[in-house]
């Protein structure tokens, strides 16, 4: 079996240490990082040298790239009725500019954290670090995609992608049918690649906290659908480990996560090793927290390049 890299990252910002603000905080699982799990010492022996200064400079500057769009103004308002049910969600829409009609595109389905549910099609889009990343020109210009980020949730209340719970460390049978959430998410993928010149083999799915647990959730809905993966401070059943192997990921957690325990995506991790993965990355930023997770990993630039060199 390959061996799975775990890159800790020790980040020399201060607001890479900070913590949530108090409207995108959760509360706290049982165990929390403070209480150092022994199942994390068996991880401790994959540590490889922190980054850079250089590292960490191009952090801030895709940091700040990231800040610099918005996705209401570069993203399309759209929403999709499922024709069986009658149920419909909202999402937004980044396309190709400029398209070359001989080509087709990747195409990122990004799954939002759970204080960006609701129906407003705006919330999910505004705090979320892969939008502004993704959808910015020095991006597109390095990797033209389509970006699709669907809302889950009504009356602006959130939602969850599926039923597996973040408030404890007890694994949970695996869902046999997915949540409504992420059967008009799934909808919305196909009707999007349908109207759209989308590559087939470069189909990507991301998400983080809230939409980590949901990337692992369509994945094992379709196990070999998507070309990669890249999940921050999720986690997902251990039960549903062995729907995952095929899928090309990289996981991310925090070390010091006080909203989602990284034990949840360690177990995670060790179960997809025990059913025979072998195309995983794992990466736990030494003393990083929940939120600062999220925007270390969008904005490191390996992570990206890595996601669109992986093809189905």
């Amino acid at each position: 079996m390959q061996v799975i890299v775990i890159i800790l990252l020790t980040c020399a910002l201060d607001a890479l240490r900070g913590g949530e603000s108090a409207s995108d905080q959760t509360p706290p699982v049982d165990g929390t990082a403070a209480s150092a799990p022994a199942h994390a010492e068996a991880f401790a022996r994959y540590r490889v040298p922190p980054p850079t200064g250089v590292v960490q400079a191009e952090f801030k500057r895709r940091h700040a790239a990231n800040v610099a769009v918005k996705g209401t103004e570069v993203m399309e308002a759209r929403t999709c009725t499922e024709p069986q049910t009658g149920e419909a969600m909202p999402y937004r829409l980044y396309t190709v500019k400029e398209p070359d009609p001989a080509q087709r595109y990747p195409l990122v389905l990004l799954l939002h954290h759970a204080t960006c549910g609701g129906n407003d099609n705006v919330r999910h889009i505004r705090s979320d670090a892969g939008v502004g990343v993704l959808c910015h020109p020095q991006t597109q210009a390095m990797h033209p995609c389509f970006v699709l980020a669907p809302q889950a949730g009504g009356d602006n209340r959130p939602e969850a992608w599926s039923d597996d719970s973040w408030v404890t460390l007890a694994d949970q049978p695996w869902p046999t049918e997915p949540d409504r959430t992420m059967r008009l998410a799934l909808t919305i993928l196909d009707a999007v690649v349908q109207e759209f010149p989308i590559d087939p083999s470069r189909i990507y799915i991301s998400g983080a906290s809230m939409g980590g647990y949901g990337t692992h959730d369509a994945i094992t809905r379709r196990p070999r659908f998507f070309a990669g993966t890249v999940t921050i401070c999720g986690g997902y059943v251990r039960s549903g480990a062995a729907r995952l192997p095929d899928t090309a990921m990289w996981i991310i957690h925090g070390e010091a996560d006080e909203t989602i325990n990284a034990e949840r995506t360690r177990n995670l991790v060790t179960a997809i090793q025990a059913a025979g993965g072998t195309r995983m990355i794992y990466s736990e930023y030494i003393g990083v927290r929940h939120r600062p997770a999220r925007d270390l990993a969008y904005a490191d630039p390996t992570v990206i390049d890595w996601l669109f060199g992986q093809r189905r």
